[in-house]
């Protein structure tokens, strides 16, 4: 996502799908696929949505690290 550390919902799912398949190879019944769960609109406009909202999150933490960085300078200056 954004903070560059935790998984996109698609990483999700793919993390989901990993982990049934390790279950499913012990032995465990899978029932679903994660992927049939999910829905999503892949029509020019909705990729649009999703990449805007994307860059506006990203925008937002990158916006958050400068803003601390400016003030640990600010602060390490005056002392």
């Amino acid at each position: 996502m954004a903070d560059q550390v935790h998984p996109t919902a698609f990483g999700q799912i793919a993390i989901a799908c990993k982990a049934l398949e390790v279950l499913a190879a012990d032995g465990a019944d899978v029932r679903v696929d994660p992927w049939e769960l999910v829905d999503w609109d892949e029509r020019p406009l909705g990729r649009a949505r999703g990449d805007a909202t994307y860059a506006y999150r990203r925008s937002k933490e990158e916006l958050k690290a400068a803003a601390t960085l400016l003030r640990l300078r600010i602060s390490s200056s005056s002392s």
